[in-house]
């Protein structure tokens, strides 16, 4: 006799074979999320935070872009090894919030940066990066270097945020 299935399965079984192989296998790859208080304006924040970005357009594309042209700006960027990688901007809220994805052949990057403006010269920030790699390799990959060097990125993504508060109360 054949086995009879309860309707609320069958939809999902005919969805997975119809995804990609390996579609339900790929998840995001622990996701980084750090939250720090510092003693800077959120301008002044934000502008540290978008600097190397409009760099980068400005060597990739030969052209400055504004901070208010920012939102949905696609550009190549180039690695020094030959890799290369679409990077996307895809939320910019000025002195608030900041998004960017980051296409490579192997993963997909997602980091977003989340600005609260607490008082003049006090603000939070949420930094929060995912990774999302293209097949199961990728993600193994991922997984054993997050195991490995993944400490080193938080605390150089907390070093970073520290160095910007330095920077104010220098300036």
């Amino acid at each position: 006799m054949a086995k009879v299935w309860p309707s609320r399965l069958r939809p999902l079984t005919l969805r997975l074979l119809s995804a990609p192989v390996n579609a339900h296998f790929i998840k995001e790859v622990i996701p980084m999320k750090i939250e720090k208080t510092l003693q800077t304006p959120a301008a002044f924040l934000y502008s540290k935070i978008v600097a190397p970005v409009q760099a980068d357009i400005a060597a990739a594309s030969h052209r400055k872009v504004e901070v208010d042209e920012l939102a949905g700006y696609t550009y190549r960027k180039q690695f020094p090894d030959g890799e290369w990688a679409k990077v996307k901007i895809t939320q910019n809220v000025i002195n608030r919030e900041f998004a960017m994805l980051t296409m490579t052949r192997f993963s997909r990057f997602k980091v977003r940066y989340l600005i609260t403006p607490l008082s003049a010269d006090a603000s939070r920030v949420q930094v929060s990066e995912t990774v999302q790699p293209v097949n199961w390799a990728a993600q193994l990959k991922q997984m054993i270097t997050e195991l490995f060097v993944g400490h080193k990125r938080r605390r150089n993504v907390g070093r970073m945020l520290d160095s910007i508060e330095r920077s104010y109360m220098t300036a």
